[in-house]
C-alpha cells in the first residue's frame, strides 16, 4: 500500500536507496499508427536501488518525479534501435507518443538491462509520484531497496524485522495474517528468486 511504502521510505536507515514500481501496458503512437508497449512507472530511488544508469543521456531529475512534472522517459536499447532508430541523437530532441501524451526521451538504458520481476522485457520507464493514502488497502506498488554498503546483512535483517513490527503496530489493518512484510536477500537471490515485497 502507499502507507507501507511511505513508512519504509521515512524510517529505514539500512538502505542506500529505496524505490517502487508499477508495470503498465501502454499505447505507443497516434492517429491510427498505434502499437503496444510495456513499461514501468517508477518512483525516485528505483534506478539507484537496482544499480542502473542510462548508457546514453541522463536519468530522471527529482522534479520529474513530482505530480505534474515534465513528461519524460528512459527507453531500452531495443526500443531505441527498433522504434526510434539507431542513428538518432538525443541532442536532436527525440520524443514518443504514449497513451496520447508526448514524452521526451532523456536517456537510453544499457543493452544488458533486465528486470526479473516482469515476465516480458521492459520497453521504457516513466517517473511517477506516489500519493500516500492511509486508507488505501491495495497492494498496487512493488518496492525494492539496496542495503547500504556500510550495513551488514545481519544489521539490515534486524532493522527490517523491527520495521515490520512497527508498521504492523501503526497500521494493523494493512498487515494480514501470515504477512511477513519486507525481506532481505543478496543480489544473487534477487535476480534468481523472489526478494521483493508487494505493498
Amino acid at each position: 500500500t502507499s502507507a507501507n511504502f511511505a513508512y519504509w521510505g521515512v524510517n529505514a536507515r539500512a538502505f542506500s536507496a529505496f524505490g517502487g514500481w508499477q508495470p503498465f501496458l501502454g499505447r505507443l503512437g497516434r492517429r491510427g499508427d498505434v502499437s503496444g508497449v510495456r513499461g514501468l512507472g517508477v518512483t525516485r530511488g528505483f534506478l539507484e536501488a537496482i544499480g542502473v544508469t542510462p548508457e546514453r543521456g541522463r536519468a530522471f531529475t527529482p522534479d520529474e518525479y513530482l505530480a505534474g512534472g515534465e513528461r519524460v522517459t528512459l527507453v531500452s536499447q531495443t526500443f531505441w534501435v527498433t522504434r526510434v532508430g539507431e542513428e538518432a541523437e538525443l541532442s536532436d530532441g527525440v520524443s514518443v507518443w504514449l497513451d496520447e501524451n508526448e514524452y521526451v526521451v532523456v536517456g537510453v538504458l544499457p543493452a544488458e538491462f533486465t528486470f526479473p520481476y516482469e515476465s516480458e522485457s521492459v520497453d521504457l520507464l516513466v517517473p511517477r509520484s506516489l500519493v500516500v493514502e492511509p486508507t488505501d488497502m491495495g497492494a498496487n506498488w512493488s518496492a525494492i531497496a539496496r542495503v547500504h554498503p556500510d550495513v551488514s546483512n545481519r544489521e539490515a535483517r534486524a532493522e527490517v524485522a523491527a520495521l515490520n513490527v512497527g508498521f504492523a503496530s501503526a497500521y494493523p489493518n494493512q498487515m494480514g495474517e501470515g504477512d511477513i512484510g519486507m525481506t532481505v536477500a543478496t543480489f544473487g537471490q534477487l535476480y534468481a528468486g523472489s526478494a521483493v515485497r508487494v505493498i
